[in-house]
């Protein structure tokens, strides 16, 4: 009962606020419609022949804009793209050789990205602001390489990230003050500003913790949750899982690489489960929100 409770209202919130989770498959950027219960294409690699790789999108907060990255096969950069979900129409904002996981500041202005210009090294957690094409330096030479080690604070002063020590990290923006919360790993802050979400160091679970108290609580335990993502509201939690007949038929799940197909929402205040989808690859929720919806072509 109280799962078909959540998946109606779950429902509802897509149907009356347009709220939708983007997931990230490993040629295209989609959003789930659950009225549907399918997958509805934004942005395809395999539009664009040239394009050897796509990464994790955002999701502007108006819903009508992706920020992505792009790598060409001729290329030796990665382009920093933002893209127009109605026209389908893309610009290059910046280039560099190493460049990963931007996401969109809460007031829309600026993109937060990793990048680096070496060959070897930590990355650097860098601003781009849309006014200027100004790129300012957050931090220097502490993030790992990859998607999913950052995020924005929701008033946009403050930062959330994993370093290279597996340790979550804040810092402010302006200030460069910085402290950490602990080890841990794929931060995310709620929209509420309260709580943060990673996965808890060493163990197959995701930690939400309090920000100012400290006080956490540990839940999706042994569930092998991909890529957590808090709904605008702050109460739900969307995240991948293994595959349900592939965990069920094989035991050693170390030897799956790439294997998170379904995907599930949590009410962080019932600790209730629905799955909302099973695909025929792996997808991996980037952002929740309104989505600019046009006509797609859908999976």
């Amino acid at each position: 009962m109280q799962r078909r409770q959540l998946s109606q209202h779950l429902l509802e919130l897509e149907r009356q606020q347009k709220w939708h989770i983007l997931v990230h498959g490993m040629d295209e950027i989609s959003y789930v419609s659950q009225a549907d219960g399918k997958l509805e294409t934004v942005y395809s690699r395999l539009s664009n022949r040239n394009q050897s790789w796509i990464g994790f999108a955002s999701l502007h907060p108006d819903g009508k804009r992706l920020t992505l990255v792009a790598k060409l096969y001729d290329q030796r950069s990665a382009d920093l793209i933002v893209y127009d979900i109605e026209s389908q129409k893309q610009k290059t904002i910046l280039s560099m050789p190493y460049l990963f996981g931007p996401r969109w500041s809460p007031d829309g202005e600026r993109i937060a990205f990793s990048g680096r210009s070496g060959a070897t090294g930590s990355f650097d957690l860098n601003v781009y602001e849309l006014r200027t094409a100004k790129v300012s330096t957050i931090v220097v030479g502490e993030l790992p390489s990859g998607e999913g080690y950052f995020d924005w604070s929701p008033d946009g002063k403050k930062f959330i990230y994993e370093n290279v020590g597996g340790y979550i990290q804040i810092i402010d923006a302006q200030t460069k003050e910085n402290h950490a919360l602990g080890k841990g790993g794929s931060p995310r802050w709620c929209p509420d500003g309260k709580q943060i979400s990673y996965h808890k160091d060493g163990e197959d679970a995701v930690v939400l913790q309090n920000v100012e108290s400290g006080q956490n609580r540990t839940i999706l335990v042994a569930e092998k949750a991909g890529s957590p993502t808090w709904s605008p509201d702050g109460r739900y939690i969307t995240y991948s899982r293994l595959y349900g007949e592939i965990s069920k038929q094989l035991q050693d799940l170390s030897k799956l690489t790439d294997t998170h197909g379904d995907l599930w929402v949590m009410d962080t205040e019932s600790g209730v489960e629905v799955k909302l989808f099973t695909g025929n690859e792996s997808i991996y929720p980037t952002s929740w929100g309104p989505i600019g919806l046009t006509s797609r072509v859908s999976h």
